[in-house]
């Protein structure tokens, strides 16, 4: 068992240094394995104090998924070979990206996310964009990701628009925080299942409540 501490980046700045006092007086007296995540640049700043936070964990960056493995992954999606429900419309895309052409798709599924989203969505390849920028296409599969949870939790009208009020929120926001009330958000006027005395918490979900 680990115990995991995840997001220390969107602890306000004002408290991350007081959060990671708190966190090494923590690790003295924990006897489980620890983990502790952290966007790079906000870590890169904690280390510019005189304070050398988390001294007793090692640091450890994720590196982007191989090109061989993404290639891999997607022709078994497409032929079927360890994959329960085949999808053939990825075959041409297979082709192109072995013979070095549309590399932006390797770039854009260079995360375990992103790449798992690509069966998860069945997203047929004809949708990407043919932009040659790999945030674009990482976009429009996550936007495959929401339509399809929209569609299968038979989501009330509005939802779409305050969605993407509350990811431009985050987008947008100096503080980097991910909580935050709804009268704050863009859209006038708040949809009729909305109780105005909720708060409204984006992160690997959103939590409603009152």
């Amino acid at each position: 068992m680990a115990v995991v501490f995840d997001g220390l980046d969107e602890v306000p700045p004002g408290h991350r240094r007081d959060c990671l006092r708190a966190l090494d007086q923590y690790l003295t007296q924990l006897q489980h394995p620890v983990v502790v995540t952290c966007r790079r640049r906000e870590y890169d700043e904690l280390l510019t104090g005189p304070e050398k936070p988390l001294g007793l964990l090692a640091a450890v960056q994720t590196q982007p998924l191989p090109n061989h493995v993404i290639i891999d992954y997607l022709k078994r999606f497409a032929s079927g070979s360890d994959v329960r429900d085949p999808d053939p419309r990825w075959e041409p895309v297979v082709a192109d990206v072995l013979a070095g052409l549309r590399t932006e798709i390797v770039q854009a599924l260079s995360t375990p996310l992103i790449l798992s989203l690509v069966v998860e969505t069945r997203l047929d390849p004809s949708q990407l964009p043919t932009t040659k920028n790999p945030d674009e296409i990482s976009a429009t599969i996550c936007q495959a990701k929401v339509k399809t949870e929209l569609a299968h939790h038979n989501a009330p009208n509005g939802t779409t628009p305050w969605l993407s009020a509350i990811a431009h929120t985050l987008k947008t926001s100096t503080t980097n925080q991910t909580t935050f009330t709804f009268e704050n958000l863009t859209p006038p006027t708040a949809p009729p299942w909305l109780n105005r005395d909720c708060r409204i918490k984006g992160g690997s979900g959103l939590v409603l409540a009152g």
